[in-house]
């Protein structure tokens, strides 16, 4: 199971914000699809839920970069399509995300 996680700050360049808000998630399983976006696995909602509590306060803690983010619900399987530079990439995202039915 996975979700997708984007963010955005006001600062310039992002270089801060980003590892900062990536440090939320770094014992997670994860790849970044495109700047600012991220696809992170995750074996239940508690995960979900820490992760998301983390990036919080990380977005309060740096409140003057003015931190926005969007979460997804969990997703459980599928597979993403679309156009990707990096020709792996999407392969990559698949392999995170699929999990076969029971």
């Amino acid at each position: 199971m996975h979700f997708v996680f984007h963010w955005n700050a006001d600062s310039d360049p992002h270089e801060e914000a980003g590892k900062e808000l990536e440090a939320c998630f770094k014992d997670y399983e994860s790849i970044a699809v495109m700047p600012r976006l991220h696809v992170i696995h995750v074996t239940g909602h508690g995960h979900q839920e820490g992760i998301q509590q983390r990036l919080h306060a990380t977005s309060e803690r740096l409140a003057e970069l003015n931190i926005t983010y969007l979460i997804t619900p969990l997703i459980v399987g599928g597979q993403y399509q679309g156009r990707l530079f990096d020709g792996d990439l999407a392969t990559k995202v698949n392999k995170l995300t699929f999990e076969p039915f029971a």
